[in-house]
């Protein structure tokens, strides 16, 4: 592949830093039409991530109107949209370079490579979040919190050091064909008007 589990590793402790003001990441959309490269791939999911998790933490306020945590809370839904159409095509991208590994006798494995980059996503904005609220209390003179979020931060990045080395040994076994996955359609509904039955009772209602 185009790139290795530790170069994932630090792309997504290295890209957040970019996008403090919002910065869409550079290269295509997802939806530019031509295939995406693994590497803006796995950037724009970890953007996804990173403004979904964002949009969470302003809906947790206390000092803003209802209106306000309404509209953070509808703006995650086309981001989580994203998030999963992105880990779809993480996979696809996996299984279109293993496409020629003989896996006629290769154990199938539950979790998919896509997923597995999510969460190793989730861990490093974990990470980046401990080390900021350590480094913020420190700065304030809060050791009892510092050490706290310190000592957090070490357990996800022991964390994400196991979950990164199943990952490149999936990856490995792939390609020898001992062991594959295969894409697990998310075929998520609850955006979509026809499929979520609130939204269809709404949708009724309005056109009695």
């Amino acid at each position: 592949m185009d790139l290795s589990v530790s170069e994932i590793v630090g792309l997504h402790d290295r890209l957040p830093a970019q996008w403090e003001h919002h910065a869409e990441p550079a290269g295509r959309s997802a939806n530019s039409g031509g295939p995406m490269a693994l590497a803006e791939l796995v950037a724009a999911a970890h953007f996804a991530n990173f403004t979904i998790w964002n949009l969470e933490d302003e809906a947790r306020r206390r000092d803003v109107g209802d209106a306000r945590i309404a509209a953070l809370k509808r703006s995650i839904d086309p981001w989580n949209q994203r998030r999963n159409d992105l880990m779809e095509s993480v996979d696809a991208a996996v299984l279109a370079h293993f496409a020629q590994v003989d896996v006629s006798t290769a154990e199938l494995h539950s979790e998919t490579a896509g997923m597995m980059v999510d969460r190793l996503s989730i861990l490093a904005l974990k990470i980046r979040s401990m080390e900021r609220v350590a480094a913020d209390a420190t700065a304030q003179g809060d050791s009892s919190l510092a050490d706290e979020c310190g000592q957090r931060a070490a357990t996800l990045r022991v964390q994400r050091q196991v979950l990164a080395d199943c990952l490149a040994r999936l990856l490995e076994d792939f390609a020898g064909g001992r062991r594959h996955f295969q894409t697990y359609r998310q075929l998520k509904a609850y955006n979509d008007p026809r499929l979520n039955p609130a939204l269809r009772g709404a949708a009724g209602k309005g056109e009695s």
